[in-house]
């Protein structure tokens, strides 16, 4: 397993319910939107902290990039609040990085985490290595794991739009505190805005899987605007 050079602590971070609104499409069981069923935190978009031995410490490729770019920490939680008739069968939390000036956007360079079985735990901290990328616990990936053993992927790794996709396992249900980390990259001095997006599906007893975006409310701060250095 890859060193850490840096790890990152958890920040704390203001909850806000988030209302679910049915998606109309064809076939789609009859019900209106969910309450109290699943909250977003603030998300916390940081420059990262450069480590102190800075040239034995980061990948030389890394290293490159810091003449023109600068990297970010961005940290995301989602928490699922199921009812035991009403279990979520998937969500989603998709992030579009845009450069507000109009040149090249900002991108993913990693995410946390990319494929895990079980809920991820971070209690304290999470690692990131000389390539900044995350050091992931061994009890969250293996990569001799079916399909179906997988309860959260992360996709879209040196993209502008990534998302996390969650799904209910035979072994896992999906509840409680998701947690979810990005380093970003963004040309350095320049502007950039980040937007989420977030969906569910829901099995209703009798009626089905019910699919619903979530509809974020003004006092969530899921709209960031990054203005660099000068």
């Amino acid at each position: 397993m890859a060193r850490a050079i840096l790890e990152l602590a958890l920040q704390p971070m203001a909850e806000h319910p988030v209302e679910l609104e049915p998606q109309r499409v064809l076939g789609s069981p009859p019900g209106g939107p969910l309450v109290r069923r699943m909250s977003l935190g603030e998300p916390i978009l940081a420059r990262l902290d450069r480590p102190a031995d800075e040239r034995d410490a980061i990948d030389n490729h890394v290293r490159d990039r810091l003449a023109t770019h600068e990297f970010y920490e961005l940290h995301l939680v989602m928490t699922l609040h199921p009812q035991a008739d009403e279990p979520f069968e998937d969500a989603a939390l998709g992030v579009s990085l845009t450069a507000l000036d109009g040149g090249e956007p900002p991108i993913a360079w990693s995410l946390f985490p990319l494929r895990a079985t079980v809920p991820v735990t971070v209690t304290h901290s999470i690692g990131v290595n000389a390539k900044l990328g995350f050091v992931e616990p061994s009890a969250t990936h293996s990569t001799e794991l079916s399909s179906d053993q997988v309860s959260m992927l992360g996709l879209g790794e040196r993209e502008s739009d990534f998302e996390w996709r969650m799904r209910r396992t035979k072994a896992a249900e999906l509840s409680g505190v998701q947690r979810m980390f990005a380093v970003v990259m963004a040309r350095k001095g320049a502007p950039f805005q980040a937007k989420m997006i977030v969906s569910a599906s829901v099995r209703r007893a009798r009626l089905g899987l019910a699919r619903f975006r979530a509809n974020l409310p003004d006092n969530v701060s899921l709209s960031i605007s990054h203005h660099g250095t000068e």
